[in-house]
């Protein structure tokens, strides 16, 4: 492997495990989970629960070997994206890496940030002797879904929903 250029320009994001200082920021970047989100769904609670999950992993990711937040911030500190990676166990039994979010901020989009937070993911797969990695994408958001497939991943499983019309449920 080549040595670093010391002419180079210094990456643009910086990727560290998470922080309790990042709750904030990191919360206020789960809103972008909405984003894609079918017109059958409602942004407002999806947001909270968004935000719910961030302060229950975030907290016990920093005590836990089975679980990872990384962050990444720009040059003036700000957090501009995450991911979430841990060890989970298929139902097959088999045991497997799951990035239950990938947010990169809006303005930072197409540069390479998605792609480095799931390198990040990958390497802590690796180091636990993590043979697979899984995660789950919404199907409205193509961007999303064209990284995924760049890096790799492939469709697996694709869930099925159906809107049921208003009326007396069974048993009312």
């Amino acid at each position: 492997m080549a040595a670093p250029d010391p002419g180079a320009a210094p990456p643009r994001f910086a990727i560290r495990p998470w922080r309790p200082d990042d709750e904030a920021g990191v919360a206020a970047l789960a809103l972008r989970l909405t984003v894609g989100l079918p017109p059958w769904r409602d942004p407002l609670p999806w947001a909270a629960a968004a935000q719910g999950w961030v302060r229950t992993w975030a907290a016990r990711a920093s005590s836990a070997d089975d679980q990872a937040v990384f962050v990444a911030t720009a040059a003036d500190g700000r957090c501009v994206g995450f991911v979430d990676v841990a060890a989970r166990r298929h139902f097959t039994g088999a045991e497997e890496a799951y990035v239950g979010e990938l947010v990169v901020a809006e303005d930072v989009e197409g540069q390479g940030l998605g792609s480095r937070l799931l390198s990040e993911a990958e390497r802590w797969a690796h180091q636990r002797g993590l043979g697979m990695i899984a995660l789950d994408a919404s199907m409205g958001s193509a961007r999303a879904r064209a990284l995924y497939r760049r890096r790799g991943f492939a469709e697996e499983s694709v869930r099925l929903v159906k809107m049921l019309p208003p009326g007396p449920r069974p048993g009312e």
